[in-house]
């Protein structure tokens, strides 16, 4: 059986374990935007990028992957079709509540991709 990459995936027992053991898993979080690419890439090309590599490295390595962050600060792009902006404090904010939430869970490894 493969092991489980994907933090979603394991059962609040298996990440407990995880979170006592000596050396723990980084814990990749993986974050992109939602905004307009021009004609040729879907909006959410930011996100499925680093997820995807996240999953690769996490193969590689022994990593966990969170579920992606998929809103991003990107005002600049507002103006075109697609694109959904955090304002800058709020995605501030997420980022600083997952950390604070995954150190709560004892988890002191943490990679952001973006």
């Amino acid at each position: 059986m493969a092991k489980k990459i994907l933090f979603g995936e394991l059962t609040s027992a298996e990440i407990a374990k995880l979170a006592r053991q000596r050396k723990k898993p980084i814990v990749i979080l993986p974050m992109g935007a939602l905004e307009a690419h021009g004609e040729h890439l879907p909006v959410w090309t930011d996100t499925v990028t680093p997820y995807a590599l996240a999953c690769r490295v996490a193969e590689r390595t022994g990593a966990l992957v969170l579920p992606p962050i998929e809103y991003g600060f990107c005002y600049t792009l507002r103006p075109w079709a697609g694109t959904v902006s955090l304002k800058s404090q709020t995605f501030a904010h997420v980022i600083r509540d997952i950390t604070r939430e995954l150190v709560r869970n004892g988890f002191d490894r943490i990679l952001f991709m973006n």
